[in-house]
This record gives C-alpha cells, structure tokens and sequence, in this order.
C-alpha cells in the first residue's frame, strides 16, 4: 500500500519496525480491531515520530474506509494497481504523441484512452464477491 511506501521516506533506517506496525492495522478483520492497532502504533511511536502519527490520525477515516465494504472485495480497493495501469497507458500514450497541438486533443486523448480502459475492465468480476 502506498502509505506504507511513503512511510520509509519518513522514518529512520533503524526504525523501520514502524512499517509492521502500521501494516497490522490493514491487515485486520475489522475497523475495530484496525482502531486498536492504530491506538497501539500511536502509543508506541507517537514520541519518535509525532508528526506521521499526526497526519496518520487525520486520514485515519481516508485509510481505513475499504473496511466499510465486504471482506471479499477489500483487496481489490487496496490496490491502485488499476489506477496505476491507467496511467501507464496514458504515458505510453504521450511519448509517441509527444505534442499535442491544443488542449483539446489533449483531453480528447485521455477521455479516449479512459473509455478504451474501461471497457476493457467494465464486465470483469471480483472473485468471490459477483457470481
């Protein structure tokens, strides 16, 4: 997850156990049980790094929404493999382009390669979750 990525620019080397710790809270059941975690990494890390905690505790609510869907589909709205791919495609898009002679085509390039992508990915089902 990509708050777990942004942690290592923010923590000490010799500090990375603080990634497990905060990995504990995505790993959870629930949000309940993700709170206590969250409560838990506060208590412990909160003297060596008050500001992560700090900014942790604001997106907390951000952080912690997938829990407010079905067990089934959670690790799919983890990921932002799908947004990443998206804009993979649309780099790879621009670099044969390499100027665009207004802004217009510019969206009209964007706007078609979202509607191309997501026709692809339109029908696809969510293992366990659609029948």
């Amino acid at each position: 997850m990509h708050y777990s990525r942004g942690l290592k620019s923010r923590v000490k080397e010799r500090d990375m156990e603080i990634i497990e710790d905060a990995n504990k809270m995505f790993k959870c059941s629930n949000k309940q049980e993700a709170i206590i975690r969250f409560n838990e990494l506060k208590d412990k890390w909160n003297g060596r790094y008050p500001n992560v905690i700090y900014n942790t505790k604001r997106k907390l609510g951000q952080l912690l929404r997938f829990y407010d869907y079905p067990s089934k589909i959670r690790n799919s709205l983890k990921s932002t493999n799908e947004i990443e791919r998206l804009n993979r495609e649309i780099r790879r898009r621009i670099k044969v382009i390499s100027s665009f002679p207004d802004e217009d085509s510019a969206m009209k390039m964007f706007y078609f390669k979202s509607i191309e992508f997501d026709s692809r990915h339109a029908f696809r089902k969510m293992n366990g979750y659609f029948n």
